[in-house]
């Protein structure tokens, strides 16, 4: 009887510390991303050549063509790189944004409303554009806000994650 009682209190042991751990790893992951900062200056270069943005009419994305064109606050960025078309031919752009403390859900919240609305601006125009635009990628990497629209934005995409 005493043996079962050990072997019992013994597996209640080794499961809590179980529980333990595994909190304890996941909880290191959820706050390892945050904390990472990314080059944006070479990221920029790399995608330019990635997703061939260096070889279309484009021009560069500040924090002004941010507040105008997806309405995001010049205060809830960081910093930024992007691209996108300086006439509507093709329809392919990226931007990354490192949006300030408390203020990447609002970031994307924005960039998934302009993405809707480049989606209905493309929508009767070029089919192929209007592909590339509905395949776009948006995501956030700590604090970081992306959105993609390409014909490998997958590729260009991971170039981020």
């Amino acid at each position: 009887m005493n043996k079962k009682v050990i072997y019992g209190v013994l597996a209640v042991v080794v499961i809590i510390a179980l529980i333990i751990g595994i909190y304890a790893v996941s909880n290191n992951n959820n706050n390892t991303p945050a904390t990472q900062n990314i080059d944006l200056a070479a990221l920029n270069g790399e995608i330019q050549v990635k997703g061939q943005y260096d070889q279309m009419s484009t021009m560069p994305i500040d924090k002004e063509v941010a507040k105008s064109v997806y309405e995001i606050e010049e205060n809830q960025i960081e910093e930024i790189i992007g691209a996108m078309p300086m006439m509507n031919v093709h329809a392919s752009m990226y931007v990354v944004i490192k949006a300030t403390d408390g203020n990447v859900e609002n970031v994307k919240s924005k960039l998934e409303a302009y993405g809707q609305s480049y989606e209905q601006q493309w929508e009767r125009y070029l089919p192929e554009q209007y592909d590339l635009v509905k395949n776009r990628k948006i995501g956030t990497k700590g604090n970081y806000v992306y959105m993609i629209v390409a014909k490998n934005a997958g590729e260009v995409e991971a170039l981020i994650k």
